[in-house]
C-alpha cells in the first residue's frame, strides 16, 4: 500500500501555529535572512514572499559574485543554449601555455615559449607542470590561451614530424597497436 502524502497547511495559518502543529520549537522558523520570523506571520504571506525571491533571481541576468568553494570573484550571465555550446567546443581545440624566459635578461633579452597542447584539460595541467618544474630557471608561465589556426595547422606538422623521428616501441603505443604474438 502506498504512502499518503502529508497534507499542505492552509494558506492562512500563522507562524505560531505550525511550529505548534507539528511539534517545532518556537523559533525555528526564520525569514530568509536568519531573523526569526513573527509568530502572527501568516503562511501565505511567507509563500509570496519566497515566490517574490524566486522571481528576482529569474530576472538576475548577469552580475559579479563571489565562489567561497573556489575563493574567487566570477562574472555571471544567461545565454543561450546554443551560444553555451558554442562556447563550450573551444575547449577541445588546441590551447597555447606561453611562458618567458628570462635567461638573458642580463643581455636586455628574453625567450617567448610557445608549448602546445591539445585541449584545455592538457593545457592547464601543462601550465601546472611549467610552474612547479621551471621554478629554478628564469621561466615563468604567463598565459593559457586558443591557439590560432596557423598555431593549430604548425602543431599537426611538428606533431607528424616528431611521431616519424620516434623508435618504432614508441610509436606503437602511440598509435595503440599491439605487438604481434606468435
Amino acid at each position: 500500500m502506498a504512502t499518503k502524502k502529508p497534507r499542505q497547511d492552509r494558506s492562512d495559518i500563522t507562524v505560531k501555529n505550525i511550529e505548534k502543529k507539528h511539534g517545532l520549537p518556537a523559533g525555528t522558523i526564520r525569514n530568509a535572512d536568519g531573523r526569526d520570523t513573527r509568530g502572527d506571520k501568516k503562511l501565505e504571506t511567507m509563500r509570496k514572499a519566497a515566490k517574490t525571491r524566486r522571481q528576482q533571481m529569474k530576472e538576475i541576468v548577469s552580475g559579479y559574485t563571489f565562489d567561497h568553494y573556489v575563493g574567487a570573484v566570477y562574472h555571471f550571465q544567461h545565454l543561450p543554449l546554443s551560444k553555451a555550446e558554442q562556447l563550450a567546443l573551444v575547449g577541445d581545440a588546441p590551447f597555447i601555455v606561453e611562458t618567458i624566459n628570462w635567461t638573458l635578461a642580463d643581455s636586455g633579452e628574453a625567450y617567448h615559449n610557445t608549448y602546445f597542447a591539445a585541449n584545455l584539460d592538457d593545457a592547464l595541467g601543462l601550465a601546472v607542470r611549467l610552474r612547479l618544474t621551471l621554478e629554478e630557471v628564469a621561466e615563468e608561465v604567463v598565459a593559457i590561451r586558443p591557439a590560432t589556426k596557423v598555431e593549430a595547422a604548425e602543431l599537426n606538422e611538428a606533431t607528424q614530424y616528431y611521431l616519424k623521428l620516434m623508435p618504432p616501441a614508441i610509436d606503437k603505443l602511440h598509435n595503440k597497436k599491439g605487438t604481434k604474438r606468435a
